[in-house]
């Protein structure tokens, strides 16, 4: 059985989309907008989905070798989605404003941040879901094994590394994840372990798992496109071997 250790993985920016617990672009510029900016964003979308997630808790969506996906899991990632849209052209829009980057790059900014918000259907985050749920499910199959308890301390790890390299960015995602927390009527650390910290457990087996397939191909992380291969391939026959069924 292999346990999780006390180190950080690379590889899992290769598996999982931007999901409850990671942000792209949306703490780099340091012409951070005010957080009542930030919350204003967040509180207008989730009030839009609030009703509907709650509603939509016992819905079935999909179903992957017996284990359920719920259409409120999708509406969650669809929610954080578009509020990250949302605020990275907030950002790019105050860096302009100060100056740190020129109209080009702000027009260049803006479409490619919108070329990317009208990509991703809600098809298209089911299949991520379907395709994060094939990989737990080989890791844990493989004995990669991570506890709740264990991807909670990663995150309070990852909080407390984020807090000393990057105090700016630690605000505005502490502020971003309290905020959510609130429009679900959750304290900080119950939205915390309630949405983030499963998430954060299967991404952390699926990445045990990749990350000692690469080994023992001889695969280097900064190998983009070999990892990329290896994946797709990993991903491809799991699938074809998957009891998958989805409904309407």
């Amino acid at each position: 059985m292999k346990l999780l250790k006390n180190r950080f993985y690379p590889v899992l920016a290769f598996i999982f989309l931007l999901m409850i617990v990671s942000f792209g672009s949306m703490f780099v510029s340091s012409g951070t907008p005010s957080f009542s900016k930030q919350e204003g964003i967040i509180v207008e979308t989730m009030n839009q989905y609030n009703s509907r997630i709650k509603d939509s808790s016992l819905k079935v969506v999909a179903s992957v070798n017996g284990s359920n996906i719920y259409l409120s899991e999708v509406l969650r990632l669809e929610a954080n989605d578009k509020i990250n849209i949302k605020l990275n052209l907030l950002y790019a829009e105050t860096a302009f404003q100060n100056g740190e980057i020129d109209q080009v790059q702000y027009k260049n900014l803006v479409s490619e941040i919108t070329n990317e918000s009208n990509a991703k259907s809600r098809k298209d985050i089911l299949d991520i879901l379907i395709r994060n749920e094939l990989l737990y499910q080989e890791a844990i199959n493989l004995g990669y094994i991570v506890t709740i308890e264990e991807a909670y301390q990663y995150e309070l790890s990852m909080d407390s590394k984020m807090k000393t390299t990057d105090p700016k960015g630690y605000l505005a995602y502490n502020n971003y994840t309290e905020t959510l927390a609130i429009s679900f009527g959750m304290a900080y650390d119950e939205y915390i372990r309630a949405f983030v910290v499963p998430v954060r457990q299967k991404y952390l087996a699926a990445d045990l798992l990749i990350n000692d397939q690469l080994k023992k191909k001889g695969i280097l992380v900064s190998q983009v496109d070999l990892v990329g291969e290896h994946l797709n391939n990993l991903y491809t026959d799991l699938y074809n071997q998957a009891r998958i069924v989805e409904f309407q």
